[in-house]
């Protein structure tokens, strides 16, 4: 269960999710922050699959270079798609290369996501491949293991790891993450607590967590974000309450008694 607030908004609320062998179910509960009152129940594995991309695509906009123009991603499944479909959003890029361990799937992923987005996909399955000539790297996985060489990072790319979200996964090595010269959270607590690719290295002393910058201070400005145009930038998602408080109160039904309140999709909303 993430608990959270939006004060401006007078919204309190919380995620529970529950998971299993059958899968995963995610409900977000919004409150009325002044009268406690029950605002709505939302089924929220779409809305986390949104909320999941649009940390990543604000991310990429804040520290990737503005003129990125090819992406490359490691992930062919739900939460890839909410991130391929944010950062086409949120830059000009020109082509997204896609890299999956399924060719069917992958395949079939690529002509959607081209399909939605007015950009290329380009099916890959050479890692080497999809990092190199690519300005941003997005990893999209539950991969235990590092994806991809330290030695393929080239001057001025951006990463987005988003699935790395547990100590027992972990998509970079330790040496790509050495090779950023600025890595980003959305929480220096839960980065602390669950991100995988760093905590190894936080343990041997060689990453601190002073030398993590939270998003939100780059948004406002409180931190400069990228300092030149070689730099190899980062940004480790783990996930926030609040985030998903703000994308559901941008979705939520108007206001209703609670007797009356009902479990709705948010891919219905």
């Amino acid at each position: 269960m993430l608990q959270g607030a939006l004060p401006a908004q007078g919204v309190i609320g919380y995620k529970a999710y529950t998971t299993n062998r059958s899968g995963n179910r995610f409900l977000v509960h919004l409150f009325d922050a002044a009268s406690g009152q029950l605002q709505a129940i939302i089924e929220a594995d779409y809305l986390g699959m949104l909320r999941t991309g649009a940390a990543s695509a604000v991310a990429a906009k804040c520290l990737a270079r503005p003129e990125s123009k090819v992406a490359g991603i490691f992930g062919s499944g739900w939460q890839a798609e909410g991130h391929v479909r944010a950062i086409c959003a949120a830059l000009p890029l020109q082509q997204v290369k896609i890299c999956g361990r399924q060719p069917e799937k992958l395949n079939s992923f690529c002509a959607r996501l081209q399909e939605i987005t007015g950009v290329e996909m380009v099916p890959m399955v050479s890692p080497e491949a999809t990092v190199r000539g690519s300005d941003l790297i997005g990893t999209v996985t539950t991969a235990v293991s590092p994806l991809f060489d330290a030695e393929w990072l080239e001057p001025g790319m951006h990463i987005n790891a988003a699935g790395s979200n547990a100590l027992i996964r972990q998509e970079l090595s330790e040496a790509a993450v050495r090779r950023c010269a600025f890595v980003c959270v959305d929480s220096v607590p839960a980065a602390l607590a669950e991100a995988g690719d760093l905590l190894p290295l936080l343990e041997k002393g060689r990453l601190h967590s002073r030398q993590m910058v939270e998003l939100g201070d780059v948004m406002i400005g409180r931190h400069p974000g990228r300092q030149s145009a070689s730099e190899i930038t980062l940004f480790e998602s783990q996930g926030m309450a609040i985030q998903d408080l703000a994308l559901a109160y941008e979705y939520w039904l108007p206001p209703v008694n609670v007797v009356s309140v009902s479990v709705c999709r948010c891919r219905d909303i």
